[in-house]
Formats: structure tokens, C-alpha cells, sequence
């Protein structure tokens, strides 16, 4: 089976896992597509195209960073000619332009390859976007859902949203991952007491947005008492705030940000914390779409506290604690009570753990996609199943 996958993140090297396990199979044949450079998170991406059992073909890339209009101006043609895919596999929302090329370029080349993308998108039902023209975006998803197979979305509500865009095809549900073996328990004692940590360290991981929720967790920050830290992990506008407010409150022995940390050492940093916290809320134009920290803390047996924007309780299910976003008062309620009970803490750590490996490893991933490409060569009507994780929950 020859399979070209077209991710712009596939420069991520710590996210290429999936391939190198799916690329295994004695008859699997495939080809990576991704951007020579890409900007994730505010950072550049460069990809290294050395690969273990299958094939990285690279292109450039305009307007990197930006799902919805960046495209590839070079590459993309030639790789579809040289794969001769059975199945294309975006990675891809399909209102984004490079799911538009790729579906006009794969009728060109391989008008029989089956097709199939994946949407994050689970905040604006109908045809409306974050992005203008909105109806530019709507006639490029009307035209990419034409022409695709199958759909395949990260949690129920972006599945909802595909729906609501009248999307009349299967849909299946595949979720982020984590390296289990990279996101572990680690002793990381002295490595606290060297960098001065309190007793209990609460830790946040991601970009620094208002929609992150900071806000709520300086609040919460306040009404705590005790041998405490907190450390935020990642970059972006509230930092500024987040100084702001270190300053005003004389917490510059409690308070720390590490920006700028590269993806292999972020498990080190999230096994300094007793606690992780995800306190987003939900806007106009976006929720939580996922919440990829949630399980990478899990794995490292981490207890998670997440609000309940998006799809944070569908991805924690009952193995951490939800709270209503924007309620700082009962977030701190839930700090106060974790950081008074290590046995509970070690339980959350526990039962994360488990629920990573028996639903967001890079195996699963792996199998759930092995089992799309299937089903969709098969000839046989492809079946829509709800997501294994939600289920359980």
C-alpha cells in the first residue's frame, strides 16, 4: 500500500514517531510530505529528512505558521507524481490552502487515490471561520470535502463542527500523542532543589495567551498558602503580565518563566511540577482544541487540573480534576486540597499514566491510522466509530 502523508508539522521530529511505527508494516510504502521550514509555536522548524523505513520529501512553504493560508510553492507536485499514492492522508484542516492544492493536484496525478484530512475545528459550526474572508475559507472546504473519502477529527465537538458543515462521510476520530518512553516519571529532586523550588510546585506549559487562561491562575495564585512555586513553561503576550504581576506582589522567589525550551527537553521541566495546570476559556473565536500538555503531563505522571473549555474533559476524563474556566476561586480550592494530599497526587499521577498508554501513544495513533487506510482501500463501506477515549470517560 503506498500512503503519502501531507503534514506541515512533519519537521517536528519528536511528532514523526507515528511514521517510523506505521512505516513498519512489510507492506507499507510511504512518503512524508512536509515544509522545509515551518514556524510552530513562534519557532522555526527545519526539517531533517532522514528517516527510518520510509520516505521525507520536502517543499517550501509560504506563509509559514498559518494553517488556514500558508501553501507550498515547490515540491508538492513532484512528490504526488513520484509516490503514486493509494491513499493521501492530510494532516491538514480542509478549509487550509494546502489541502485545496493537494486535493487539485492529487485529480491531476493519482485521480484514484483515496483521500482523507484531519480537523482540529471545533469551535464555529457552519461555514463561518476565524479567518477573513470567511467565505473564501467555506467554498475551499466545500471543494476539499467533496473530493475526500473520510474525514478524521481530534475530538466530538470538531466532529460536530464537520458535520455541521455538511459533511455526509465517515468520520473517524484520531488524537494527539506522546512518546511514553520520552514522557515519564523521572527523580528530578535535586534538579528542584538546585533551581530553589518550594515543597509544591505548580507548573503551566504552553503559549502565553489570554485565552490560555493566565490570568485565572495569578489569581488563584493568591489565595494559596505555604512553601509553594510556579513555574510557566513557553512564551507569548501574557508574559509580560505575568512579570506585572510577580512584581506587584513581591513573588519573584515563587514565580518563574522558562521560555524557549526545545520539545526534547519539556519532559524534564513538567516532571519539576506537582501539579499542571491548563486553565483555558473559551472565545469568540476559539476553545481548547485538544490540549496536548494534558497528556504529555499524564505520561509523566503528572496530576492535571484542567478547566472545562473545549475538549479538556474529554481528553482528561477521570483521571484528573475539572473546574469551570474562568472560576479562580475553585481552582484554588483544588490547588489547596492537592497540595495538602501527596497520596491523591500520586493516584491522579497514576491513573494519567494509564490512561495514555491505553489511548494517546504514538502506537495507537499509529494502529487507528493503519486501520483508516484499510478500510478505506478495502472497497467495503467505510464504518464511523466514536472515539475510543470518550467512551470510557
Amino acid at each position: 500500500m503506498r500512503v503519502l502523508v501531507i503534514d506541515h508539522t512533519g519537521g517536528i521530529e519528536v511528532f514523526r514517531e507515528k511514521y517510523r511505527l506505521l512505516a513498519a508494516a512489510p507492506d507499507m510504502d510511504l512518503t512524508l510530505f512536509a515544509p522545509v521550514s515551518w514556524i510552530e509555536n513562534g519557532r522555526e522548524v527545519r526539517c531533517d529528512t532522514n528517516a527510518d523505513g520510509y520516505r521525507i520529501r520536502t517543499g517550501r512553504a509560504s506563509f509559514r505558521g498559518y494553517e488556514n493560508r500558508g501553501f507550498f510553492y515547490t515540491g508538492l507536485a513532484a512528490t504526488i507524481r513520484e509516490a503514486r499514492p493509494h491513499v493521501i492522508h492530510l494532516l491538514e484542516e480542509p478549509y487550509s490552502l494546502i489541502a485545496l492544492q493537494s486535493v487539485m493536484l492529487a485529480r491531476i496525478f493519482c485521480p484514484d487515490a483515496r483521500i482523507v484530512f484531519y480537523t482540529f475545528d471545533n469551535l464555529q459550526t457552519g461555514f463561518r471561520y476565524p479567518y477573513r474572508p470567511s467565505w473564501f475559507y467555506g467554498l475551499v472546504q466545500r471543494h476539499v470535502q467533496r473530493h475526500a473519502d473520510m474525514g478524521t477529527a481530534s475530538c466530538i465537538d470538531a466532529g460536530n463542527v464537520l458535520r455541521s458543515r455538511a459533511f455526509d462521510k465517515p468520520i473517524r476520530f484520531t488524537p494527539l500523542a506522546v512518546d511514553e518512553k520520552r514522557y515519564r516519571r523521572k527523580d528530578v529532586a535535586q534538579k528542584r532543589a538546585d533551581q530553589g523550588l518550594g515543597a509544591f510546585v505548580i507548573g503551566f506549559v504552553g503559549r502565553m495567551l489570554p485565552a490560555k487562561g493566565i490570568a485565572v491562575l495569578l489569581d488563584a495564585l493568591l489565595r494559596l498558602e505555604g512553601d509553594w512555586s510556579c513555574v510557566f513553561l513557553g512564551s507569548g503576550s501574557e508574559a509580560d503580565t505575568i512579570r506585572k504581576f510577580t512584581a506587584e506582589h513581591d513573588l519573584a522567589d515563587r514565580i518563574r518563566i522558562v521560555p524557549g525550551v526545545p520539545h526534547a527537553e519539556v519532559p524534564d521541566y513538567i516532571n519539576l511540577m506537582d501539579v499542571l495546570v491548563v486553565p483555558s476559556q473559551t472565545t469568540h473565536k476559539w476553545k481548547e482544541q485538544f490540549g496536548r500538555v494534558l497528556i504529555e503531563a499524564m505520561a509523566c505522571s503528572v496530576p492535571v487540573i484542567g478547566s472545562d473549555s473545549g475538549a479538556i474533559p474529554e481528553v482528561v476524563g477521570d483521571a484528573g480534576v475539572i473546574f469551570p474556566e474562568r472560576d479562580s476561586e475553585e481552582l484554588a480550592r483544588i490547588l489547596i486540597a492537592l497540595q495538602g494530599d501527596p497520596k491523591r497526587r500520586e493516584a491522579m499521577g497514576d491513573a494519567g499514566r494509564a490512561r495514555v498508554l491505553q489511548y494517546f501513544t504514538w502506537k495507537r495513533v499509529a494502529e487507528s491510522y493503519r486501520s483508516i487506510y484499510d478500510d478505506l482501500m478495502s472497497g467495503a463501506p467505510v464504518s464511523e466509530r466514536a472515539p475510543a477515549w470518550s467512551i470510557s470517560s
